[in-house]
């Protein structure tokens, strides 16, 4: 069966904006074509983000959440585990970055917001207390 072409595109742009490519298949064949071409392409076309939490001039175990800008609910957390900065990957877009040290009673936060991303690079912030 074939699309009318204004559905084609309509799956190609949905299939770009959730960061994919849209492959079309009438028959097996071209299902196991389109497949074979999924499985070979690297998934991840994002970047590393490197965090890293100083204290007094040394790096020290700090408390880090990752944010879409604008949004509240944070997407991933983790713990500095220094000398190693936390690390994930991320998919180009701006976010926000908490920082905090529980090491003390007020466990201050650093907050950093506006952090562009982009595609391929590797990222490193350094969250200062």
């Amino acid at each position: 069966m074939t699309l009318p072409r204004k559905k084609k595109q309509q799956l190609e742009c949905i299939a770009k904006a959730g960061g994919g490519t849209y492959y079309a298949a009438r028959n097996a064949s071209e299902f196991r074509l389109a497949m074979a071409k999924v499985v070979s392409k690297p998934k991840f076309k994002g970047t590393v983000l490197k965090v890293i939490a100083v204290k007094q001039g040394k790096p020290f175990q700090a408390y880090v959440q990752i944010f879409r800008q604008g949004e509240e609910d944070y997407l991933e957390s983790g713990f500095t585990d220094p000398p190693n900065p936390y690390s994930l990957k991320l998919l180009p877009g701006v976010y926000g970055i908490k920082v905090q040290d529980e090491t003390v009673p007020d466990k201050p936060v650093v907050e950093m917001k506006g952090v562009v991303i982009e595609s391929g690079k590797t990222e490193s912030l350094v969250a200062n207390f």
